[in-house]
């Protein structure tokens, strides 16, 4: 929702306090413009079985060999980040999507809250599952389908009109 280019996993020792156990691996992943929350937590939760099973690998040949575990290669979290950071809880109304923000922000809210964005239209309840944001073009493609933004009904709307709607791709905004 942010807009962050990259996400990731770490893996990390348990201590008293809320994520202040040294770490023992991070691996990042790019965050691509298509991905949406279930994507993303698919590809995190494959990579994380993957990394959790080396690291239980090199810990058990460490302790095979000698059983001194201060040989693993630590980063303590003050390393890592200054100052910790919580998320705040996301609301019901953080779902609804209010169409005066820019199409990246909207893209990116829609994605982030997979798959319950929606909004209003007609009084109904829309869900949103997918968006594809139009930036600073005359013209775009949808799975291969061509779009000209240049038509009167699309030049001239408003910030978050309803323009057309079609069987596919959707609704247009």
């Amino acid at each position: 929702i942010s807009g962050d280019e990259k996400t990731g996993i770490s893996i990390m020792l348990m201590d008293e306090g809320l994520d202040t156990g040294p770490v023992l691996s991070i691996t990042n992943v790019p965050i691509s413009i298509n991905d949406n929350v279930k994507s993303i937590s698919q590809r995190l939760s494959k990579l994380s079985a993957e990394e959790l099973t080396k690291t239980i690998s090199i810990i058990q040949s460490i302790k095979e060999r000698n059983g001194k575990l201060n040989e693993l290669d630590l980063i303590q979290q003050d390393e890592i980040n200054k100052v910790s950071t919580y998320a705040r809880m996301i609301t019901k109304q953080d779902y609804k999507i209010r169409w005066n923000k820019p199409a990246l922000d909207l893209h990116r809210s829609i994605m982030g809250l997979y798959p319950n964005a929606y909004c209003m239209l007609n009084n109904k309840r829309v869900k949103i599952s997918q968006s594809f944001p139009i930036l600073n073009q005359s013209e775009f493609v949808i799975n291969n389908k061509n779009y000209n933004l240049e038509e009167s009904k699309y030049k001239d709307a408003e910030i978050g009109e309803v323009v057309d709607i079609k069987e596919y791709p959707g609704i247009l905004v």
